[in-house]
């Protein structure tokens, strides 16, 4: 179980980090670049879709005995949080040099507090992952 379980948590976050970050034009707040984006995305995608898979009671259909549904919606509704509760990169170009100020501050202290969640978020869902697996 362990193998189909990481097999099918790695494929769904694959395919919704990509069709987020193409599709859609999400980018990670301060980054530009496609690839840096989808990486980030897919991390936390991939740590919530197997916690939320193996926590729900598996359902729907199956595919090599393990319920992929659960896997399925868990790696949405992710998507779709994490994609309100970050803002779009978008172009503002401020006035005067105060508004510059305040807007590279506004987005240090928005990517400290991303950079502080993505970590506490990665060592708590391994350490959630490992305490399921073993216990």
């Amino acid at each position: 179980m362990f193998f189909l379980d990481l097999l099918l948590a790695l494929v769904i976050a694959f395919l919704i980090a990509g069709l987020f970050s193409v599709f859609f034009g999400w980018r990670w707040p301060g980054q530009t670049a496609l690839w840096p984006s989808i990486g980030l995305f897919f991390v936390i995608l991939f740590i919530a879709v197997w916690l939320g898979g193996i926590w729900v009671q598996p359902f729907g259909p199956t595919f090599a005995g393990v319920a992929w549904l659960p896997f399925l919606i868990i790696g949405i509704l992710i998507a779709l949080l994490v994609s309100v509760f970050t803002w779009p990169a978008r172009r503002y170009y401020p006035r005067t040099p105060m508004e510059k100020a305040e807007e590279e501050v506004a987005e240090a202290e928005a990517t400290l507090a991303l950079g502080g969640f993505f970590w506490a978020f990665l060592i708590a869902g391994l350490l959630i992952l490992i305490a399921s697996y073993t216990f």
